[in-house]
């Protein structure tokens, strides 16, 4: 079983741009597209933007934790207490991957699910993205994927935001522009 919680359709941009691109390949209407990033939530949220996949990365954790012997719920708690950091949620570790991200690692609560993954703060290629923006460049690249144009248009980006219940925008802004950029390079590589 994947002892792993990860919010991939949250934290990891490849596997947000796959399931856009699947959803849109099947013909579903936009309401089958508004569902994953509705489930999205609120708030800010660090986003993994490099080209590793989620069995990557987990399977870049698991190896280190077999090198170092953990296997199981118990030892995994027992090596975040003797080689982790200490922090208001708990006991968590960062570890590095072969592309020079990193993830934090913490304990999960559910036992079958013990280990909460998530890209690191302030990280290289970690974006930390307040969620109307990102779920705004999801959204749009969504819809310019089916449609002639470039994703950057505002009348198709207020589009998409009323399809999420945002307000509309005057202009684009720019970081909300970086973000419609960095959706649309990895749906159109």
């Amino acid at each position: 079983m994947d002892p792993f919680i990860y919010a991939r359709h949250k934290h990891h941009l490849p596997a947000m741009v796959e399931l856009l691109d699947a959803v849109r390949r099947a013909g579903a209407n936009d309401e089958a597209l508004i569902a994953p990033i509705l489930a999205m939530g609120d708030g800010v949220c660090d986003v993994y933007i490099g080209a590793l996949s989620v069995d990557q990365v987990q399977g870049a954790i698991l190896a280190h934790l077999e090198a170092h012997g953990v296997a199981g719920r118990d030892a995994f708690a027992a090596h975040l207490i003797e080689h982790g950091q200490l922090q208001r949620l708990g006991h968590y570790l960062e570890r590095a991957m072969d592309d020079g991200s990193r993830f934090v690692v913490r304990a999960g609560t559910d036992p079958a699910r013990y280990i909460h993954l998530h890209p690191s703060r302030h990280a290289p290629l970690t974006r930390r993205a307040r969620m109307p923006m990102l779920k705004s460049a999801l959204m749009t690249c969504a819809l310019a994927a089916g449609e002639s144009g470039s994703p950057r248009e505002l009348t198709r980006l207020n589009r998409a935001r009323a399809r999420l219940v945002l307000p509309p925008l005057r202009e684009l802004p720019t970081a909300l522009g970086e973000l419609i950029d960095l959706v649309w390079s990895r749906h159109t590589s």
